[in-house]
């Protein structure tokens, strides 16, 4: 798709065949956009053993060895590239980040200068693709900025800078990395600590890590780790929009083919590149929700939450309940499954998932309400929500459809069981046949009737239905074989 490469270079001219040039660079060009770094990584060098002189082939390969947080070698590859482009701005901005990132060179004001003139530069007219790099890079020159001014002892300008950083949209969380060491050196512990609690929201792994720097308040450590952080950097020859798209198809392809752990590669690199797609990080934490990752998955699902607007809120505070559900923090779970109703009264089965929230911290009222409401709204009235026609108007696609015809069943199940337990059968006996109105081979809704039926004496109908119940396979089947013995003596 480009005749022009890495930072719109001219491909000089060749005795060999261009056409083939082309083929190679294009090949190239997806691996490194897909982020497959070795794949990319042998393509180029392919490259430059066949045209030693193509430009930007030495600027890719020393971007991915970066990456790769092989600095020596990445310098490298920037040094060699300027040979060949000494004018090359995003080059040289490469080679000081490789640079700073090895050790090679202390944060000085001439790097501070350096990175500073190519931020106010406005003629980019011999790079274009700088100009598309800085577009799909916003804040990354304030954030190298404002790195170099903490390492230099320059507090103030350094701060500054982080705070245009995060406003011109960088990585937030790496950012407040930043912050919590710069707080610590400055000895400013309740800043440090303050900081802390937002990034664990952002990102609960690097939360964890600082969170052990802080406690000890070991300053060379903080240091250390802080300038240990890759910067993140988004070198892509294609359009974002298109790299994502791409990405997405992969990992939804991966999670037909059963390969839960190929998506998850997928969706991760996509989000490498926009990291505020909605669906992206929705389909992630619900995966990783299935697969019992409740940290990683309550980490997306905030992100999800953080990103969508009303409508999809709900879907993403519904998993989160669940996900805090299974923790156990139930206070958490109801205050999710609220939220996601406060947005969206007639999302039923978040309705359900709130009952039985309910039920379990106690409070059976509120649990009775709620499963109530799912009954009298299903089918009569009640919006139900389709994802798939929510996926044609929004071009937006999630894993699981939701079928809200199932929840008048669950909801009926539900408060059948809470009625059982409260010990006033005749109430779960409707609720049970509506149940099995939906579905007539529930075998567990014929066990609990055959059960019920058996207290109140109607020996036949308790007969049928715990057939029924054994015919279709009832969890309680040990119960069951029991329960048909002693029906049999009654009867008898």
């Amino acid at each position: 798709m480009f005749l022009l490469l890495a930072a719109g270079i001219m491909l000089p001219a060749l005795r060999e065949n261009p056409e083939d040039l082309q083929a190679l660079l294009k090949n190239a060009e997806r691996e490194l956009d897909w982020h497959f770094f070795a794949e990319a990584k042998s393509s180029y060098l392919e490259i430059l053993q066949r045209y030693p002189q193509s430009g930007g082939t030495n600027e890719a390969l020393g971007y991915i060895c970066l990456m790769q947080e092989q600095y020596n070698d990445s310098c490298a590859y920037f040094e060699k590239e300027l040979e060949l482009e000494p004018d090359n701005e995003l080059t040289r901005l490469f080679l000081t980040i490789a640079r700073f990132q090895a050790g090679k060179t202390p944060a000085s004001r001439e790097m501070i200068q350096q990175i500073g003139s190519i931020s106010k530069k406005k003629n980019r007219r011999k790079h274009p693709f700088f100009r598309k790099f800085l577009g799909d890079n916003p804040g990354l020159l304030s954030f190298v900025t404002g790195i170099l001014y903490k390492q230099s002892g320059e507090w103030a300008y350094a701060e500054e800078m982080m705070d245009e950083a995060a406003g011109e949209k960088y990585n937030l969380a790496e950012i407040m990395v930043q912050l919590v060491d710069q707080y610590l050196q400055q000895q400013n512990s309740a800043a440090a600590e303050s900081m802390l609690s937002r990034l664990e929201r952002q990102n609960f792994q690097l939360a964890e890590q600082m969170g052990e720097i802080v406690k000890t308040r070991d300053l060379k450590k903080a240091r250390e780790y802080a300038r240990s952080r890759p910067i993140i950097i988004r070198y892509f020859k294609e359009s974002i929009t298109t790299i994502t798209d791409d990405l997405n198809v992969m990992a939804q392809n991966a999670v037909k083919r059963a390969d839960p752990q190929g998506a998850i590669k997928s969706w991760l690199k996509a989000l490498y590149a926009d990291d505020k797609r909605f669906d992206i990080h929705y389909n992630i934490a619900l995966i990783y929700c299935l697969y019992k990752f409740p940290r990683e998955s309550l980490y997306h699902c905030r992100r999800a939450i953080d990103l969508g607007n009303p409508q999809y809120q709900s879907w993403a505070l519904n998993l989160a309940g669940n996900i805090t559900f299974e923790m156990a923090d139930l206070d958490q779970a109801l205050k999710f499954y609220q939220e996601a109703l406060d947005l969206t009264p007639d999302y039923l089965k978040c309705r359900n998932n709130l009952g039985h929230t309910y039920w379990k911290l106690g409070d059976l009222p509120n649990a009775e309400r709620q499963w109530r409401i799912v009954i009298e709204n299903s089918g009569s009235g009640g919006k139900e929500l389709d994802v798939r026609e929510w996926n044609d108007k929004e071009n937006i696609k999630v894993l699981i459809d939701v079928k809200e015809s199932d929840e008048i069943v669950e909801a009926g199940k539900s408060l059948a069981a809470l009625y059982i337990q409260q010990k006033q059968v005749a109430k779960a006996i409707p609720l049970l046949e509506m149940v099995l109105q939906f579905i007539p081979s529930d075998a567990d809704s014929h066990f609990e009737l055959a059960r019920i039926y058996m207290q109140l004496d109607s020996l036949e109908l308790a007969r049928q239905h715990l057939n029924m119940a054994i015919g279709n396979g009832t969890s309680f089947e040990s119960e069951a074989g029991k329960l048909l013995v002693e029906l049999a003596k009654m009867i008898e």
